[in-house]
């Protein structure tokens, strides 16, 4: 399950990396909430998806994986689900502003969310998910955050 949520800007960087995966796992079945980032033809993609359905679908799901905005995040948590959290970064017009970044830092660091930084960092998350979903339930993080340079944690795998 893939939410991008409803912000204006698009976030075609992240479809890249998911089709990147769903390429090499063609029997992965993939729910992409798109919104006003481009559809894949590599999933089942729908524009928006009501709340209480969104939801059920993360609750489904083996992995969630979330655009870095707060509710987001805030939503798989409520469930109890560790996301994959990835953020929109302003320089490539996918936000406004880099709030984002630092939201989904923040709960790296506090093993709330697993904070890919790459195409190939997904991956191998996502098909840790797929082996192992219980790592991304409720429990300790199955990552920590690691500096890769002062001031900005990093995902270690």
């Amino acid at each position: 399950m893939v939410s991008l949520g409803a912000q204006e800007h698009g976030f075609n960087r992240l479809v890249e990396w998911v089709e990147a995966w769903l390429v090499r796992r063609p029997e992965v079945s993939c729910l992409l909430q798109h919104g006003f980032s481009r559809p894949s033809p590599l999933a089942r993609s729908v524009r928006r998806v009501p709340r209480p359905q969104l939801l059920e679908q993360y609750r489904q799901a083996s992995a969630v994986v979330v655009q870095g905005g707060p509710s987001s995040i805030a939503d798989a948590r409520g469930l109890r689900i560790r996301p994959l959290a990835v953020p929109r970064r302003p320089a490539l017009g996918e936000h406004r502003d880099d709030h984002q970044a630092a939201v989904t830092d923040l709960m790296a660091q506090a093993g709330e969310v697993v904070r890919p930084d790459s195409a190939e960092e997904l991956a191998v998350l996502l098909d840790l998910a797929l082996a192992r979903p219980a790592l991304f339930r409720d429990g300790p993080a199955p990552h920590h955050a690691v500096p890769e340079r002062p001031g900005r944690p990093r995902i270690a795998v």
